[in-house]
């Protein structure tokens, strides 16, 4: 298989795109997969492993173990760009879509 590559200067891509800083919060959490009912995380805040079930998927759970500022920014990076009524979403929604976002990932991440 051939590649054509074209050389570009350093600063090509800055001249016509302006981008916001969009740097990620302290906290987070790196997926090791499931076991059983729970999703298996080790959480980059309190540098350990927790394993969740869906019972424990609620904002101030999420936000212990994860970090409430990477909680906010989450929370914030899933009603970007949508409709001022989407964004006034409740809490319950918001610890939704977040722990949602946790179970796909550990699911990707497998046994």
């Amino acid at each position: 298989m051939n590649a054509n590559l074209q050389l570009v200067d350093d600063d090509y891509f800055d001249e016509d795109i302006e981008q916001e800083p969009c740097e990620e919060p302290a906290g987070g959490f790196i997926p090791l997969g499931f076991e059983k009912r729970h999703v298996v995380v080790f959480s980059r805040l309190q540098k350990s492993v927790f394993k969740l079930r869906p019972a424990d998927m609620k904002e101030a759970n999420l936000r212990l173990c994860f970090g409430s500022d990477w909680y906010d920014f989450q929370s914030e990076a899933t009603t970007k760009g949508r409709p001022q009524e989407a964004r006034k979403r409740k809490a319950g929604d918001v610890s939704a879509a977040v722990g949602k976002m946790v179970i796909q990932a550990c699911q990707q991440a497998g046994h």
